[in-house]
């Protein structure tokens, strides 16, 4: 009797003890992560430079990175609260950062000194002239627009003409004095200037590995993460990437490698986040081409146009590895076509989530070796969504670039 009160007893013990089994092997490491030591690892703090597009120019308050010429010290209005900067010369520049070439809008807040003579502010970009105005002498905001012919990729000059320079009537000092300057903002045209809450700016920022996650770099696009290398013979880059929490804007992140003076962009990944949350996607890129050479890798990242002025990737498990990888199934393959880039990809979907490649060439062929179907003929040119009479082929030095160089395509993950 006292075995026949036990037996409950045991079976309990028995199905727990299956049910510890199932959950650990539930929480087996994921394909996608590699098992392998990294030859380069570019997680490190060390490993990795970036910076962002310039949202934000504040003056007076100690970061004077983005002046250039024409300006005096930090100062503070005790009166009404604010920090700014005197502009003492005729002319007076400062530098931003544009990544996305579109047309900008600026919202500059300053005073002229006060004078008897209007003080005329004439605004240039690059040398372009793009707005003139008559400044007061309280502090009010002024508006201007610059298109996107008068803007270039990286660093751009913002430069303010006064019409002319005042002394203080005591002559208690020698310097001369134009206008106080105490922000200025610059984002969109198409998009509100300000919005609620605090605004986040472009920037790129590293976050150390502890006890519950690993190393993360976390960018906030539009905004830009550069890395030179030298490329080891037979390795791949892997990196994983994902929508950052509580982000809900479309990203999208592109990889180009600059090998000299030739470019060439080799994965382009649109991240969005559905009814279920979000998922991470892991990008393998063959570097072989580049083995033995010298390059620079830049990732970067950013919002649809006119959707939304920022969005905010984490970047994880970043390294250069051996080239040796898992066997892809052709028969796990399915057609997408990415909006942001008026291009057909085949897309691979496996283990370690979702791999694609443009598809110029015949020759049925993915990085692997392995075999997969042919996309459809097209009669005259690529249909929307395929690739004209094509199919798959690894990745290779002529893949697409700014000089569309003829070639093997990039790889491009979904």
């Amino acid at each position: 009797m006292i075995g026949a009160k036990r037996a409950p007893g045991v079976a309990w013990v028995r199905a727990f003890a299956a049910l510890s089994l199932l959950v650990v092997s539930c929480h087996r490491p994921s394909a996608a992560a590699p098992r392998d030591r990294p030859l380069i690892d570019l997680m490190g703090k060390r490993e990795v430079d970036g910076f962002g597009e310039t949202r934000r120019i504040s003056f007076g308050e100690g970061d004077r990175s983005h002046l250039l010429d024409g300006w005096s010290g930090d100062e503070h209005d005790h009166t009404f609260d604010l920090a700014f900067v005197w502009a003492t010369a005729l002319e007076a520049s400062v530098s931003f950062q544009v990544l996305q070439v579109e047309e900008l809008q600026f919202l500059v807040k300053l005073r002229s000194f006060p004078s008897e003579t209007p003080q005329v502010i004439t605004v240039l970009v690059n040398g372009r002239e793009v707005s003139r105005f008559t400044a007061t002498a309280v502090f009010l905001e002024y508006r201007f627009v610059v298109p996107a012919d008068g803007l270039r990729r990286g660093e751009n000059r913002l430069t303010f003409r006064h019409s002319i320079l005042n002394r203080h009537a005591e002559g208690v000092e020698p310097r001369l004095f134009a206008a106080a300057y105490h922000s200025i903002l610059i984002g969109p045209q198409c998009l509100p200037l300000r919005g609620w809450g605090t605004a986040l700016e472009p920037r790129v920022h590293h976050r150390n590995a502890n006890r519950s996650q690993p190393a993360m770099i976390v960018v906030t696009g539009p905004a830009l993460v550069h890395r030179r290398l030298l490329v080891p013979n037979e390795s791949i880059l892997r990196y994983r990437l994902s929508l950052a929490s509580g982000e809900t804007e479309v990203a999208v992140s592109t990889l180009r490698i600059r090998d000299g003076e030739s470019t060439r962009e080799v994965a382009e990944t649109r991240l969005s986040r559905s009814a279920f949350g979000s998922r991470s996607l892991d990008v393998e890129v063959d570097l072989r081409p580049w083995g033995g050479r010298t390059v620079d890798l830049e990732l970067e990242v950013y919002p649809l146009p006119c959707r939304s002025s920022v969005a905010t990737v984490v970047v994880e498990r970043a390294g250069v590895y051996g080239a040796a990888r898992t066997p892809v199934s052709a028969g796990a393959s399915r057609d997408i076509l990415l909006p942001s880039s008026r291009r057909a990809r085949r897309v691979a979907a496996t283990s370690r989530g979702a791999r694609a490649a443009v598809c110029p060439r015949r020759h049925a062929e993915t990085i692997t070796g392995r075999a997969l179907p042919p996309l459809p003929e097209s009669d005259g040119g690529a249909a929307p969504g395929f690739c004209a009479g094509g199919a798959l082929t690894p990745h290779g030095p002529g893949g697409r670039s700014r000089d569309r160089a003829a070639g093997t395509p990039a790889h491009f993950p979904a």
